[in-house]
Parts: C-alpha cells; structure tokens; sequence
C-alpha cells in the first residue's frame, strides 16, 4: 500500500510544471528533532496539491549545511531538482543559509510566531488570573509558603496591553497557516498591515510603545530589494487583492 501510495505521489509531481518545497524543523515531546518537507503545486485544473515528502529525524545539528543537505536529497529523491523548486521557510538563520547552499528561490514567512508564545502565555494567564489568585490566597497554600508574590492591578493591566497589541501578530501567522490556498501572494499585505499595526500611538504606554518599536524595527529589515519584487508581483497576480492596485 505505501508503495502504491508513493508512486502515485511521484506521478502527480512529474505532471507540475513548478513545485514549491516548506522545510519545517520542530520537537517532539520527548525533545527528539524532527525536520518535515512538504511539496506544493498547483495542477492543470487549478487545484492546489499539497504531499508531505518526508519527516525524517534529525541526529545531527541542525546546522544549515545540514539541512541544505536533506534538502538537497529529497529534492533528488522525488525528482524535483529539474523544477527549480522554491523553498519556503522560518526565519532561522540556519534555513537562511540552508537555502542559500541548496541553491533554490527563497521566500520567508512573515515572522510572527516567535512573538505568538509571548500572547498565548499572558492571555491564558489572564483569563484563569482569578482562580491563580484565589488558589494562591487559600489557607493550605499561604500555611506552606511565607512569601508569596503576586502580580499588582498595574502589573496585570501592563500584561493585557501587551496582550491587546500581540494579537496582530496571531491574526497573521493564523493566515499564513492556510493550507488550502496559496499564501506567498498574502506576505506583502500582511507585512505592510503588521508594520502599521505597529506603528506605536500616542495613547500606547510606554510599555507597548517599547513592545510595538522591537517588533516593528525587527520587521523592518525582513525583505530586500528583490524579495519584495516577487511579493508584489505575487499580490499583483492574485485576485483576492486587485482593489490594491487601484
């Protein structure tokens, strides 16, 4: 059955003309490195495919001559060396110069997700903040503990500003998951909406104005000159965005 299944896979990727290759490096649970290669094409109906080529365990470093390698061999492997395939990665150095040394086109994905953990951390936190504070103010608790801290009414109104001003951030990297659609054509609009929603205000507080300057001078050196041409012809060529043009 695998057999039959990998064959098929392979036929589908001889028939596109173009192929564009995700490499994602993540850990399990168990603290184990894993990297994933995922294959996108658009066939002569127009229909987007997606095949996941490999996961495949990474015992050495994840540096970017190794990963230039797995690249490099998967490419081969399914026959895609000869479709000049565009690669599409993190912002990690190491896939920066992985790329470079595999030769290929490469595009970054917006660089959200790094600030999303920070957003997922102080909203759960504020949302269960009354239960925190009752546990922490029970008898069994205090009886235990001499000196238990707490977080101030100013601490706690700090956390959700910060909230209320990362949540651009998730907006994006939620759009940039979309599997369905193609979604290099959304990185310019969603770059040039990010740098906006960034831009800090006068009734920010000094706090979320230092927040929004790190996130929008860090997002100000993504992209040259020749990035951002094939982002806006990407834009330009997708339907979804002509009133941009206008």
């Amino acid at each position: 059955m695998y057999a039959q299944t990998r064959e098929n896979v392979k036929s589908a990727l001889e028939s596109a003309a173009r192929v564009a290759l995700t490499c994602d490096s993540w850990t399990s649970r168990a603290t184990e490195s894993y990297v994933t290669i995922t294959a996108h094409f658009i066939d002569d109906r127009w229909k987007m495919n997606a095949y996941i080529l490999q996961t495949r365990a990474m015992h050495e470093s994840h540096t970017g001559a190794h990963m230039a390698e797995v690249l490099q061999r998967a490419a081969e492997e399914w026959g895609l060396t000869e479709k000049d395939p565009v690669v599409v990665t993190d912002n990690a150095l190491n896939m920066t110069l992985a790329v470079e040394l595999f030769w290929n086109p490469h595009l970054w994905g917006v660089p959200a997700l790094r600030w999303n953990s920070a957003y997922e951390m102080l909203s759960r936190f504020l949302e269960q903040q009354p239960a925190i504070c009752a546990a922490l103010l029970s008898p069994e608790v205090r009886k235990s503990v001499s000196d238990i801290c707490t977080l101030t009414e100013m601490e706690i109104s700090n956390a959700e500003q910060v909230v209320q001003a990362l949540k651009p951030m998730l907006v994006a990297t939620n759009v940039m998951c979309e599997e369905k659609t193609p979604t290099v054509s959304v990185i310019a609009p969603l770059h040039t909406q990010l740098l906006s929603d960034m831009s800090s205000t006068a009734k920010d507080s000094p706090l979320v104005k230092e927040l929004k300057n790190a996130i929008f001078q860090d997002l100000s050196k993504r992209y040259n000159s020749s990035e951002k041409s094939n982002l806006y012809i990407s834009s330009a060529l997708d339907p979804r965005f002509k009133s941009l043009l206008s």
